[in-house]
């Protein structure tokens, strides 16, 4: 679930509809639960927290934003961010070394890629410490 003190501050309440981790207050298709570890608004429809990807020097790499795990249902936790690469969106992921279990600073983290083929699926997951 999530903790009561954000469902309160988001929701006015814990047992109100759609409010529930699994829920999705608006309506964006991210979980209320997804967007509280991602720290992406849960009340803003189509704010989502998404990754770019692009080049550097000829080099593959991805941009994320980072959002500082602050306010209520936060107190003492700090959000963390990997970025994960597989040969096809249903194989095994794995974390680029580069980019894995790194903190949130407030600042977009750019992460360079190994030598990838050029087919290779891309995603980032954050979780709460």
């Amino acid at each position: 679930g999530l903790p009561d003190v954000y469902q309160l501050y988001w929701f006015g309440g814990t047992n109100g509809a759609d409010v529930a981790g699994d829920d999705d207050f608006d309506g964006d298709g991210d979980t209320n639960r997804d967007e509280y570890l991602s720290g992406s608004p849960v009340n803003q429809g189509g704010a989502e927290w998404a990754i770019t990807a692009s080049l550097d020097a000829g080099r593959p790499c991805v941009w994320l934003p980072t959002v500082v795990a602050s306010g209520p249902g936060y107190f003492g936790l700090t959000r963390m961010y990997s970025v994960e690469t597989a040969p096809v969106p249903t194989g095994t992921w794995t974390s680029v070394p580069a980019g894995a279990g790194l903190p949130a600073t407030g600042l977009p983290l750019q992460v360079v890629l190994p030598d990838a083929e050029s087919s290779q699926s891309i995603r980032a997951k954050a979780w709460l410490e």
